[in-house]
């Protein structure tokens, strides 16, 4: 789409001439990377991630994946011996992600690009995806930082699909972590937002989420916790530290009704004790891979949240989905 200005110059006794020199381009402005990129990186990202799959090799899925997708991965990859059929299969990456379309921000705008699109073959197949891909500090490949549900589901289920804003160009509105456009001061604060929901003790009305099917399961995890431990253990929650750095970038794109869509991370650490000295604890199976089957006095469960949330110009935080992976565990 580059183009040449033609500038006018009036020369002495010459009339008028036209430059043609380098300051007189105009270039287009560019993507991220173009849509024929991002397909063969999606492309290679699938037949990677399979490959890693079959072998549950964490080192070949660190080529392709990265922050806090790369850290479920591998952890359930540990998970595998201890799962049943209907958890690998839930587990497996899809064969393919099929009706792709790519939300490319403009050059110098962010590092990253998504892509919506339906997993084929795999747990949510028909389910649309929303994956993002970025380039982690000194890497030059790129890798799946995320993949969350893109649109509402069961009871939260608006009409249509999420929409996103593009510029004049046609490129998607990347919104920088740290800006300030609605009520959360900015997507960078959401993951220490939600934690609170994990230490909530009055109503989810009174929370900084609307109330919807997703928002209600993160509120009641604690209550469900407590009520499976009853008197014989208490159980405490804290917002925990993300192993890889990358795991605390949060990516945030602009919908068409001026509200933010925002994929991150928040690791929730589940502090468990048993009521008296005389009492031990059995892990669950989850944790198993990290702490064995023996039983102990108590447990810290390091469990990692991928989140996708809609910040609406108006009103409370939508949570649209997210998917939860113990990556580690400890004895007390």
């Amino acid at each position: 789409m580059a183009g040449l200005a033609s500038t006018a110059v009036l020369l002495s006794g010459c009339g008028l001439s036209f430059g043609s020199g380098d300051d007189d381009k105009v270039k287009a402005p560019q993507g991220v990377v173009t849509e024929t990129q991002a397909e063969k990186i999606v492309d290679r990202y699938v037949s990677v991630a399979k490959e890693a799959d079959a072998k549950r090799d964490g080192k070949l899925l660190a080529t392709v994946e990265g922050g806090g997708q790369l850290e479920r991965g591998r952890a359930q990859y540990a998970h595998h011996p201890h799962m049943t059929a209907a958890e690998r299969k839930e587990s497996a990456t899809p064969d393919d992600y099929v009706d792709r379309e790519f939300l490319i921000p403009r050059k110098g705008r962010a590092t990253w690009f998504a892509v919506t699109a339906r997993p084929k073959g795999g747990p949510a197949d028909g389910e649309r995806q929303l994956l993002v891909f970025d380039r982690e500090k000194g890497s030059r490949s790129w890798h799946n930082m995320a993949s969350v549900t893109a649109a509402p589901a069961g009871d939260d289920k608006k009409e249509g699909p999420l929409r996103f804003a593009e510029d004049k160009h046609g490129f998607a509105r990347a919104v920088p972590s740290d800006s300030s456009r609605h009520r959360v001061k900015s997507p960078d604060e959401l993951p220490g937002v939600l934690a609170d929901l994990y230490t909530l003790r009055s109503p989810l009305e009174s929370s900084a989420f609307a109330d919807t099917k997703t928002a209600r399961s993160v509120h009641d995890a604690a209550q469900g916790v407590e009520e499976k431990l009853g008197q014989h253990a208490s159980a405490t929650f804290s917002q925990g530290k993300n192993k890889d750095s990358a795991t605390d970038k949060v990516y945030a794109l602009e919908t068409r009704d001026r509200g933010t869509f925002v994929v991150f991370n928040t690791a929730i650490d589940q502090h468990q004790q048993v009521a008296s000295a005389g009492m031990t604890m059995t892990p669950d199976r989850e944790m198993y891979p990290f702490v064995g089957k023996k039983a102990a006095k108590g447990f810290t469960i390091h469990r990692l949240h991928q989140f996708s949330a809609l910040v609406p110009a108006r009103g409370k935080i939508e949570l649209l989905g997210y998917q939860v992976t113990v990556t580690d565990a400890t004895r007390k």
